[in-house]
């Protein structure tokens, strides 16, 4: 539901002419403090308006690289459209949009700094400009998947999220990482299920000194295996040893049904 806050600031920019738009934000950006102007879009970026700014980004932030829609800058909401808003005030807004958007998302670690330095509105603003709050990681642990996940260069990969030129929420940015492996009939092979407790290991060991940055900073990381569709428990488990993994990922194959 639209809040009221939300509803007040928003009637004008819908209802005014544009020449009137463009003098009342060339008139409000100096009158006020960032920390003043930043509670007015925060008010702007309900869920509804989050959704239509999303369908507005190419390509899609939704589903990044991906996916692309359809809309031209013509379709606009008119308080980013170049023009009709104080330039200052339409990059702040993105700025903000970044900052509560909260699916940002990558299909493998790759992507991360591709992610951020995407200008999603063409209007030179990308999430390396602003804060970020939410970011999930996906991959494949699968050779030669296209999502696959080159665990040699994962601290490489995370390294733009976690370099002191990348700003978060303040105590409360959240890092979610979900890596995935396909299950084949081999895999019941000793061979297969070692290789495979190798590359958990491997993971763990490489993500650790990125959790260890994040929650230096006041953020929280969230880790999740899944084989064959299922979860293979990681809290409680970073420093098992690779003969406990193998017997672990033995108890979920034993749970499958080939």
């Amino acid at each position: 539901m639209e809040s009221p806050v939300s509803r007040k600031i928003e009637n004008p920019f819908c209802h005014v002419a544009d020449s009137d738009l463009l003098a009342f934000t060339t008139t409000f950006h100096p009158a006020f403090p960032r920390e003043v102007r930043d509670l007015v879009y925060t008010a702007i970026l309900d869920k509804p308006t989050i959704d239509l700014l999303t369908s507005c980004t190419q390509p899609g932030i939704d589903d990044y690289p991906w996916h692309y829609t359809a809309r031209t800058e013509a379709d606009w909401p008119r308080y980013i459209r170049r023009g009709l808003v104080h330039s200052a005030v339409a990059t702040e807004l993105i700025e903000i949009f970044y900052e509560v958007y909260p699916n940002f998302q990558v299909s493998f670690p790759a992507q991360i700094a591709n992610l951020l330095n995407e200008d999603f509105f063409k209007m030179g603003v990308t999430p390396a400009h602003g804060k970020i709050s939410r970011l999930r990681v996906n991959g494949r642990l699968d050779d030669g998947h296209m999502d696959f996940v080159d665990i040699g260069k994962l601290r490489e990969h995370f390294a733009p999220l976690l370099c002191g030129g990348q700003k978060w929420a303040k105590n409360r940015f959240e890092l979610f990482v979900r890596f995935e492996l396909s299950i084949r009939n081999e895999m019941k092979y000793s061979t297969i299920i070692a290789r495979l407790a190798a590359k958990i290991k491997a993971v763990l060991a490489a993500l650790q000194s990125v959790f260890r940055s994040v929650m230096a900073r006041g953020g929280k990381s969230y880790l999740r295996f899944f084989v064959a569709r299922q979860e293979l428990a990681v809290i409680g488990h970073m420093a098992d040893t690779q003969a406990q993994w193998v017997e672990a990922i033995k108890r979920l194959l034993d749970r499958e049904s080939f």
